[in-house]
């Protein structure tokens, strides 16, 4: 006798929909949690994009080439922050974050001009700049002058900041970013 196996058909279109459901369900429940996270994250960054930076504060800086005394006054100069600018403990500007200034006085013709000056003016901000305004300009601490018989300054020599020269800056009014 034989054995006779009965081949009953399988269907198999439920299963495979139901697989396809699973599936399509769990995609959603990913897609949903990682734009709950995304959002979470933008919530978090802009915060911190709209602090503000009160007056007062010290934002200290490094020179990000040579100045020297022979530049023209309104000359753009590069800075980096050097330090981190922390508003009630959460950092709004990293060290790195690029700025600007501008040479404001220059010796020139050294017998008549006043000491190398430079004064920061603006920090980069998510692509954008931020004015800042500042209590004063920077200048060398070992200025070396002379006075002439009718009263006028004369500056002896040449003054360079360096590369990489730390310079601080006060904040005469908060800086909004």
């Amino acid at each position: 006798m034989r054995n006779t196996v009965t081949r009953r058909k399988l269907n198999t279109k439920p299963l495979i929909r139901n697989l396809t459901i699973q599936i399509a369900m769990r995609n959603k429940l990913s897609k949903s949690l990682i734009l709950i996270l995304v959002c979470v994250w933008a919530a978090t960054q802009s915060s911190s994009l709209a602090a503000t930076v009160p007056g007062g504060t010290t934002l200290v800086v490094r020179t990000v080439h040579s100045i020297s005394s022979h530049q023209r006054v309104g000359r753009t100069v590069n800075f980096t922050l050097d330090q981190d600018v922390l508003i009630n403990g959460k950092v709004v500007l990293q060290a790195g974050t690029p700025a600007t200034g501008v040479v404001e006085t220059a010796v020139g013709d050294f017998r008549k001009s006043n000491a190398l000056t430079v004064n920061l003016t603006a920090v980069s901000v998510n692509g954008g700049t931020a004015s800042v305004k500042t209590t004063g300009a920077y200048e060398p601490q070992t200025a070396s002058t002379q006075k002439t018989r009718s009263g006028a300054t004369v500056y002896l020599r040449d003054y360079i900041f360096p590369h990489n020269t730390r310079m601080d800056f006060r904040l005469a009014q908060p800086l909004h970013l």
